[in-house]
């Protein structure tokens, strides 16, 4: 397990081309507090246009991209762009029913390590970023094939934790046993395009509040991504 600090689990989820904004109660956020902004993306096997992504991604003022089945051109623009984005780490991930190529994690903020898991059924990507509100650890799960199951996923109590599966109801199981919580549950955002079982593809740990989230325009034909600003949860 990484480093300690805190622990949010992420998992992405997409919509339609209307952008859709939910704000959170005031109990979770004060005028002045520190929010980390994350953006997360299913490419499904490549952007049509790999300029208009990283265009997207800088208008979306990310400062933690999370990206699954990032093609060899995706990657490359990506890895040739976004100089805000200069801590990364990478994944060859293995083919599944939603694609294949790269996981990709790209932050603003200093990234602390890196680990890489496989097995028969899925993959994941760990690393620890070190953000404003505290220790974020960012869990990236891919099923190999056709989902099934639900992978154990092991996160460090009082530690936040970023995970994202796009394979509609992989790793919920588990991650719902850790007492996760899916961000597009709150204020029950639901936009069309996104199947029911899509709204739990990214996920926090109750360290961390939501300030507002919404559905990013789609690039070319791809699905929107999802855009959370987080913060340290008062909830708690």
């Amino acid at each position: 397990m990484l480093l300690s600090g805190l622990c949010v689990a992420i998992f992405a989820a997409f919509g339609t081309q209307t952008l859709l904004e939910h704000r959170a109660r005031a109990i979770d956020y004060r005028p002045g507090d520190p929010v980390v902004r994350l953006y997360a993306a299913d490419l499904a096997g490549g952007a049509p246009d790999p300029t208009a992504l990283v265009e997207a991604i800088t208008r979306s003022g990310a400062d933690i991209v999370v990206l699954q089945n990032v093609g060899p051109v995706d990657f490359d623009a990506i890895e040739a762009t976004l100089p805000a984005l200069r801590y990364r780490v990478s994944a060859q991930q293995a083919a599944s029913a939603t694609g294949g190529g790269e996981t990709l994690i790209a932050s603003r903020y200093a990234l602390l390590g890196r680990e890489e898991d496989q097995s028969a059924s899925s993959s994941t990507l760990r690393t620890l970023a070190r953000t404003p509100v505290g220790r974020i650890e960012l869990i990236v799960l891919s099923a190999v094939g056709k989902p099934s199951g639900s992978p154990g996923v092991d996160r460090a109590p009082g530690v936040a934790a970023v995970a994202v599966a796009w394979q509609p109801g992989f790793a919920a199981a588990s991650l719902r046993g850790q007492g996760m919580l899916p961000i597009a549950d709150r204020g029950g955002l639901r936009l069309p395009g996104w199947r029911p079982d899509e709204a739990n593809a990214v996920w926090r740990s109750s360290e961390l509040g939501v300030v507002a989230h919404r559905a990013a325009p789609p690039i070319g034909g791809l699905r929107p991504a999802l855009i959370a600003d987080l913060n340290l949860s008062r909830r708690r």
